[in-house]
């Protein structure tokens, strides 16, 4: 995620839209943003605040964990 630009992929105002010419265009109330897609990482959350993104990691670890190793609990 270092050096990228997350977008919240789930936000209700915000449009993404990847085009076939490299770019990656995201709108929102009317404004219009173009950034190269391999800059541009849309993660399924409804905005990045602090919270949002530490439940992202703490569900994303908890998938390739149990994705490597099986099925695992993982406690508080």
């Amino acid at each position: 995620l270092d050096e990228h630009w997350v977008v919240p992929g789930k936000h209700p105002e915000l449009r993404v839209r990847r085009g076939d010419d490299g770019h990656t265009e995201v709108v929102y109330r009317g404004c219009r943003y173009l950034a190269p897609s391999d800059e541009v990482i849309v993660l399924p959350i409804n905005n990045s605040s602090a919270e949002n993104l530490a439940t992202w990691f703490g569900q994303e670890l908890g998938r390739r964990v149990q994705a490597r190793f099986g099925k695992t609990q993982i406690q508080k």
